[in-house]
């Protein structure tokens, strides 16, 4: 997964938002817009594709 991939799945609204997630961000008071924009302009730092049950990408936020 590249940068570039990511950039896509939140372009095409491919992004899986969770129950967890959703409560997650309600509780620290973070927009999806937000979440959106950073994952626009991550830069990736780690990758785990085999990952269970989803594949993990740590990202920075390069802005």
């Amino acid at each position: 997964m590249t940068e570039q991939d990511i950039a896509m799945f939140v372009k095409n609204s491919y992004l899986r938002w969770t129950n967890h997630i959703l409560v997650r961000l309600l509780q620290r008071n973070i927009r999806i817009d937000d979440v959106k924009a950073a994952l626009m302009n991550c830069e990736i730092i780690e990758q785990y594709p085999n990952d269970y049950p989803f594949p993990v990408v740590w990202y920075w936020d390069a802005q």
